[in-house]
């Protein structure tokens, strides 16, 4: 397992330089046409568009000899990490706790919320959860 997944690993790190090398193709209209509706500095950007069905075809790049922070690989590298140690069907845990006690199905104390790294546990799941706390004491009547 640990030798495939750095063989895999070492081929994207491959594809990745195959592609910021290759020869770029002319930006198609539609890409122009995208570009210019956003007022985003233009060197403040750049992406590499490769068709896959057909590698033969030359990638569409913009400002691919410009020099970014690496964040976005880096999150690439993290997620293909995790994805191997925790598997697909890994999901992440959310606990309530409270303090106090019930008196008359109304808390007498506090709810905590302890998460433990979702990143797509959003305010509304918070709410939600917190509404369902509530119906589910109140329906304990």
């Amino acid at each position: 397992m640990q030798s495939h997944s750095r063989m895999t690993l070492k081929i994207f790190f491959f594809l990745l330089v195959i592609v910021s090398v290759s020869v770029s193709a002319e930006m198609p209209q539609p890409y122009k046409t995208l570009i210019s509706k956003y007022n985003f500095k233009k060197d403040s950007y750049s992406f590499v568009v490769k068709n896959l069905t057909n590698p033969q075809k030359k990638a569409i790049i913009y400002n691919g000899s410009k020099n970014f922070n690496p964040a976005s690989l880096i999150k690439i590298i993290t997620s293909f990490i995790a994805l191997e140690k925790l598997g697909p069907n890994y999901k992440w845990r959310s606990d309530f706790y409270y303090t106090g006690e019930l008196k008359d199905h109304i808390l007498q104390g506090d709810i905590i919320f302890v998460g433990r790294g979702d990143a797509s546990f959003s305010i509304d799941n918070l709410v939600d959860s917190c509404l369902y706390i509530s119906r589910s004491i109140a329906g304990a009547k």
